[in-house]
């Protein structure tokens, strides 16, 4: 799990060995503007592996904090809730196969899923949930049909009142 483009910082380290029992893909409210663009509003993507009754590690991709603004950094938090009350839309997967934090976070670095930069309007983090899913339902983590249940909702713009169709754009996956 070591690489210089994951901050462990906020990971407990006996969060590590925990069985993963399901994992949460959750859309948040997120208001932002984006020159030369008419997309106004947009939703942050969360990834909550849950290891407790109450307790999860939270999976992100952020940007912007490389000198870029658009380089990616896959960080991971113990939690002490399986996910945020505020969350505007939640997709639940159960797990197969007993995996723990570290052999989902060791597949992803596998495939460099770590090395990720958004696009010049700050998009991708749809795609990079995406291809997250895609490789764990790959890996077998996750039964057949997930990647495609998670993009019905992925294309999807969410908010309190509904949802509204959104392009999937890829950022960069690099070495």
């Amino acid at each position: 799990m070591d690489s210089e483009h994951i901050d462990r910082s906020q990971l407990r380290e006996s969060d590590a060995d925990c069985q993963v029992l399901f994992i949460y893909i959750c859309a948040f409210a997120m208001e932002y503007s984006v020159s030369n663009s008419a997309l106004a509003a947009a939703n942050r993507w969360s990834i909550f592996l849950q290891t407790s009754t109450d307790e999860s590690v939270r999976l992100d991709i952020f940007r912007g904090r490389n000198n870029d603004g658009l380089t990616g950094t896959l960080t991971l938090v113990s939690v002490n809730e399986v996910y945020p009350d505020d969350v505007l839309r939640v997709m639940m997967f159960r797990t197969l196969g007993q995996p723990t934090v570290k052999l989902l976070v060791e597949t992803l670095v596998g495939k460099g899923r770590e090395k990720y930069q958004f696009t010049q309007d700050e998009r991708g983090g749809r795609y990079w949930v995406y291809t997250v899913v895609s490789d764990w339902e790959e890996a077998e983590f996750l039964p057949v049909g997930s990647t495609e249940t998670a993009k019905a909702d992925l294309t999807l713009c969410w908010h309190a009142g509904g949802s509204f169709p959104i392009e999937i754009v890829p950022g960069i996956f690099y070495n």
